[in-house]
């Protein structure tokens, strides 16, 4: 497969951010850079402001200013030199932190200016690249296997929080499954343990899971997300986002960790107003 990288680094001069292109062509070994500059000035960015209520000029105000000189040609290049039936990957990575904030979701591309998200030719993901140490290998279809956590525990209304139907929840997510199979961690039949830390991050060591479904309430206060799990006698266990993350980091190779985790709790993706740093606040 075709492979564009894109990737927009930090700013090294004032309206300036360097782009590098790494272009990976099926039967080519090495791959091909080309570099070029995003441009977008103080009116730039308010006139994007102004079309935040319109998706297509918003994006093709981006893509204008991103598809310049030889990004723009090589990015047509690698979008018609392909073969009938094949796509070209599109990753693209963001590492300044004063752009993450932009809706790259709408990005238009030179091609009758047009959302890249959109584009059957293209397959088009945000890239981020991982600093972390472990390493997920490949799986299949029957390497599939889920963890299902859902709390619900008692005493929410302490927290200004309403109890949900924990068993219909389990059931939608197991139906939305199909045939992968799955293990339970809630206060209904037939799981496998309660919907705790301590008990999430046993099930995780003693099973091999690839997924991992969490349902919980939530919470965004004072820059920190907090999620709402059961503890003692059901009782509200709220878990700060670090400490869930440092629980789990702490989890041992043998059996290592999901590959995809679903989490599906309030406030996990809050955007503060003076959070310009990243696409996603929170937890998320």
């Amino acid at each position: 497969m075709n492979i564009f990288e894109i990737t927009i680094q930090r700013q090294w001069q004032p309206d300036s951010w360097p782009v590098v292109v790494k272009r990976t062509s099926s039967g080519n070994l090495l791959p091909k850079h080309t570099t070029g500059t995003l441009h977008l000035c103080k009116d730039d960015f308010r006139k994007l402001t102004q079309l935040r209520h319109q998706p297509r000029k918003y994006g093709t105000l981006l893509g204008k200013a991103l598809f310049q000189a030889d990004i723009r040609d090589a990015f047509i290049e690698a979008i018609s030199s392909r073969s009938d039936n094949s796509q070209v990957r599109v990753l693209f990575c963001v590492e300044a932190k004063d752009l993450k904030f932009l809706y790259w979701h709408w990005l238009c591309v030179p091609t009758k200016w047009d959302f890249i998200a959109l584009n059957h030719r293209i397959l088009f993901s945000f890239y981020i690249p991982s600093h972390a140490e472990r390493r997920f290998p490949p799986i299949g279809r029957q390497d599939l296997r889920a963890l299902i956590f859902v709390a619900n525990p008692e005493s929410l209304s302490s927290y200004n929080l309403h109890p949900f139907n924990a068993s219909e929840t389990v059931e939608s997510i197991q139906t939305a499954l199909g045939g992968i199979p799955s293990d339970v961690l809630a206060s209904t039949p037939g799981a496998v343990g309660t919907p705790t830390l301590d008990q999430l991050c046993g099930q995780l060591t003693q099973q091999n899971y690839t997924l991992l479904h969490i349902v919980c309430h939530g919470q965004y206060r004072n820059h920190k997300t907090w999620l709402y799990f059961s503890g003692e006698n059901n009782q509200v266990e709220p878990v700060v986002d670090t400490e869930l993350i440092q629980r789990l980091d702490r989890l041992g190779e043998r059996r290592g960790l999901p590959h995809f985790v679903f989490l599906s709790a309030c406030e996990s993706a809050v955007l503060e107003a003076s959070q310009t740093e990243a696409a996603l606040g929170g937890l998320g």
